[in-house]
């Protein structure tokens, strides 16, 4: 895949999780801020604020490619940033919560998803969520509108 084509799959699925967290974060109680670039040397997909400050960090590694279906938690790389981010986030701020979202499961017993199970057990993730690719179908209008 190339890196254009990666960008615009990754954007599409960081739309789905935004569509996710206003369902479960509405305004005006909180705010969503997308693209945040932290002085700890990280970046993150999006932060969920209230008037007492951050409630939630989140980093999304997904999207859906045409033919290959080894996005999000399938591929290492992706759970491996997702982990190096989570444990300097949650090394810095240990009562903050982390989230990941990936757009597929990793496949039993892989490196995958003994990272994932490990990150949890750690409490560098406390919150690991699935969307499935197909789910952008139902959020066309919101993601190109």
């Amino acid at each position: 895949m190339s890196v254009r084509r990666a960008k615009s799959v990754g954007k599409k699925f960081e739309m789905q999780v935004y569509h996710d967290l206003i369902k479960i974060y509405p305004k005006p109680n909180y705010e969503i801020e997308k693209d945040i670039h932290l002085d700890i040397g990280i970046q993150l997909d999006f932060l969920v604020k209230n008037e007492e400050g951050t409630i939630l960090a989140v980093e999304a590694k997904g999207g859906d490619h045409p033919t290959r279906k080894d996005g999000g938690a399938k591929r290492t790389d992706n759970v491996k940033k997702a982990l190096a981010n989570g444990c300097l986030y949650k090394g810095l701020f240990p009562d903050s919560v982390f989230a990941v979202y990936f757009s597929y499961e990793p496949t039993p017993g892989s490196d995958s998803d003994k990272m994932i199970q490990n990150a949890i057990k750690l409490k560098y993730f406390d919150i690991v969520k699935y969307i499935s690719p197909e789910y952008e179908n139902s959020l066309e209008g919101f993601i190109n509108g």
